[in-house]
């Protein structure tokens, strides 16, 4: 992209010193992105230039893809830790509270953060997958992800995650293939089990934890989003104080790549407001 801010790698530390690599652009307030499940810090692509007009980004890469470290096994809270520590070391860099945008995966491994640290500043949380009661994956879908990474098979990985857990229309599917940022999926697609696992683990998610969480928040939402995003974003409306909400129209879990200047814009007034 022609429009493109001059970027940098940096090297930060989260839980149990495991480094984690960040794109920094931009100037201004601190803001952390967090990707989800089956991405890396490229999937903020979109989004960057207009950021970084108003923000000093720092686009990550979770523990276990990209140049990020990982250590061995896996523990969600681990996630967690790291998020409160990349924040409170950009609050001590800046001298200011980070601002923090979470899409998916990330948003969960956010909300949980928000309890760990007391250096955020304003959140935005788009369709965390939070688990309510029930595995948010089912048995029989979990153990295809297994198997298709046994296999060694990113690309079947990808396929049942997208469709059978996402549950994107063929189409929206399609697209994503098409994307410059289909091959990080590829690279990142061996996580997927291991996250889906530890969100089955986790739940059920307690809400009362959260009943004075300190944070102003936002929460997006795509009207065509699958239930279960639905539900759990419903559902933290409902208990997070300070949150509002907002329905993206006719958009689904992948409002990033497909509306872009929506999703950064709405960022902006809400972070800056």
């Amino acid at each position: 992209m022609s429009n493109m801010p001059e970027i940098t790698t940096v090297m930060l530390a989260g839980h149990g010193a495991t480094p984690i690599a960040a794109d920094k652009a931009g100037s201004g307030p601190p803001l952390l992105l967090v990707h989800g499940t089956s991405s890396d810090r490229a999937r903020w692509t979109p989004v960057i230039p207009t950021l970084a007009a108003r923000f000093t980004l720092y686009a990550i890469d979770r523990r276990g893809r990209g140049a990020s470290g990982d250590e061995t096994g896996y523990d969600i809270s681990w996630e967690f830790a790291d998020m409160a520590a990349l924040v409170s070391q950009l609050a001590a860099a800046h001298d200011q509270p980070v601002h923090v945008f979470g899409h998916s995966y990330g948003a969960f491994c956010l909300l949980e953060a928000g309890l760990l640290t007391s250096d955020f500043g304003r959140i935005v949380f788009y369709e965390p997958p939070v688990p309510l009661g029930e595995p948010l994956v089912s048995p029989d879908v979990l153990a295809l992800l297994n198997e298709a990474a046994s296999a060694n098979d990113p690309d079947r990985i990808l396929e049942t995650f997208a469709l059978q857990v996402v549950r994107y229309p063929q189409a929206e599917y399609e697209m994503l293939q098409t994307l410059p940022t289909w091959q990080n999926r590829r690279d990142a697609a061996v996580t997927i089990p291991r996250e889906l696992g530890a969100l089955n683990r986790h739940a059920p998610f307690d809400a009362a934890r959260f009943a004075a969480y300190p944070w102003s928040s936002l929460l997006l939402l795509g009207s065509d989003s699958p239930g279960f995003l639905q539900d759990a974003t419903h559902m933290l409306e409902r208990n997070l104080p300070g949150a509002a909400l907002h329905v993206m129209a006719g958009q689904q879990h992948n409002a990033i790549d497909a509306v872009p200047d929506e999703v950064a814009r709405l960022m902006v007034d809400f972070l800056l407001d």
